[in-house]
């Protein structure tokens, strides 16, 4: 098999893996976490918690939408296109849905409510990066064993 391909491959494992672990963090630990705190201490604790975990989400996602359009521009396969309608479905909810909310929690403007909401939704994407980390898997395997 061409390196080229085989590197792309095993990029793209190890950043769905990390974003695997990553969502399954956030939606059992991190969103949960959010409803133990007071507004007032949630903004504070945001303003620390938003810079920081924007140093290990940006990266891993800018570096999974890369590999996944260059893997759709060497080899058009089924895991190609579905892969890269999952991580635009994920961006999108990201950027629409839950970046706005982020702002509403650091403009003090965050409810329980909204929480919750955030925590329901979240299943979204923790159910789409899965099924990226998963179909990453089963390719890995598939092409090389």
């Amino acid at each position: 098999m061409n390196t080229l391909l085989s590197l792309l491959d095993l990029s793209r494992l190890i950043v769905d893996t990390g974003l695997f672990v990553l969502i399954w963090m956030v939606q059992l630990i991190i969103y949960p976490g959010f409803s133990f705190y007071e507004v007032s201490d949630l903004v504070k604790w945001h303003q620390q918690y938003t810079p920081r975990i924007t140093y290990i989400v940006a990266p891993l996602m800018l570096l999974q939408v890369t590999l996944v359009f260059i893997q759709l521009f060497q080899i058009r396969s089924f895991y190609t296109m579905v892969s890269t309608i999952v991580v635009i479905l994920l961006w999108g909810i990201t950027f629409f849905y839950f970046v706005p909310n982020h702002g509403k929690i650091a403009n003090n403007q965050a409810t329980l409510q909204m929480i919750h909401q955030m925590i329901a939704i979240n299943w979204i994407r923790t159910v789409l990066w899965t099924f990226l980390f998963l179909c990453s898997l089963v390719h890995f395997y598939r092409t090389f064993y």
